[in-house]
């Protein structure tokens, strides 16, 4: 099994619009292509800047690495 690991990091930021959502980029490790997607997460309408930063922080704080099986 081919499995590469990254740690990624959480950071918000905001549509035109001042609509915030969390960015997720490669903070160290392999090379994965989950990366090479520009992976966004949309909150839900409403969340505020500060909200979104609160569940960034618990992101990076809890997820420590993404796993990507290459071998398909």
């Amino acid at each position: 099994m081919a499995l590469k690991t990254a740690k990624p990091r959480f950071r918000v930021a905001e549509f035109g619009d001042g609509t915030p959502f969390i960015f997720v980029d490669p903070h160290g490790g392999d090379d994965l292509a989950f990366f090479k997607n520009n992976t966004d997460f949309r909150l839900k309408a409403g969340t505020s800047y500060e909200e979104a930063q609160k569940i960034s922080d618990f992101l990076n704080e809890h997820i420590g690495l993404i796993a990507e099986d290459q071998t398909r």
